[in-house]
């Protein structure tokens, strides 16, 4: 058992498609390979730990926006059934009009019955693709997402992107944020922030990027498309109470 207990798992975003966001615990990530991310840690094989924890999680929910956001570290599949049945109930309950969910492209076949079980909720599935550039996502994030290209994530809807590593400058960023906005209806940009891993935030690249007039794009022209994330600069304008940081409880 490797549990991250003490992480902030309730927060909201306010403004930009304003929604609750919950991080609750499943299984694990089957993948645990990329090289930049720890959160796979936080992870239990019990069931009935996790649901005991999620259910305490699920009670902050309170609908006020009508969407719900939940990450798990992983993938929505790598959820416990008593929990996904809880979410049901949840959606129904609070009136959630719109559900926001993970998942790798290993579990791609679920999608669908996700879908039909949450019916009329309106499931938003994101993509981790990080990048589009497949050999940087391959080979050096080792993503395990293969050789797919961005028109060729079908069913999925929102993608996230992540810079800030010794990684492709800006340029490449904006060839892969070209492509987001052209085959998904929302982006995230996650600008990293260094964790347990080896993996190590390029600061100086960081500030190119927050002087670009990409950044500057991305916060008028696709303000309402594109969040930019960034846990420990507040030039990224983000409007998060966000989830995953260490608290003392």
């Amino acid at each position: 058992m490797n549990c991250l207990s003490k992480l902030k798992r309730y927060g909201q975003v306010t403004k930009r498609l304003p929604r609750e966001v919950v991080l609750l615990r499943g299984s694990g990530c089957f993948w645990g390979n990329c090289i930049f991310c720890d959160y796979h840690l936080d992870q239990d094989y019990n069931a009935f730990r996790n649901h005991k924890l999620n259910h305490k999680v699920l009670e902050k929910v309170t609908g006020k926006y009508g969407v719900l956001q939940i990450m798990n570290s992983g993938s929505a599949s790598e959820l416990d059934v008593a929990t996904i049945f809880e979410l049901m109930k949840l959606c129904k309950d609070k009136n959630i009009k719109q559900l926001i969910l993970e998942s790798h492209v290993k579990y791609e076949n679920d999608i669908k019955v996700f879908r039909e079980q949450f019916r009329p909720t309106e499931l938003k599935f994101i993509i981790g693709a990080e990048s589009f550039d497949i050999n940087y996502r391959e080979n050096v994030l080792n993503k395990g997402i293969g050789d797919r290209k961005a028109s060729e994530f079908e069913n999925f809807d929102w993608v996230n992107l992540l810079f800030g590593m010794t990684s492709p400058n800006i340029e490449k960023l904006k060839r892969d944020v070209e492509l987001a906005l052209k085959y998904f209806e929302r982006v995230t940009i996650n600008i990293f922030c260094e964790n347990t891993t080896t993996v190590k935030r390029d600061n100086e690249l960081i500030d190119k990027f927050y002087d670009s007039d990409l950044f500057k794009s991305l916060q008028t022209t696709y303000y309402d498309r594109v969040e930019i994330l960034d846990d420990i600069d507040d030039r990224c304008n983000a409007d998060l109470d966000g989830v995953g940081g260490k608290i003392n409880e």
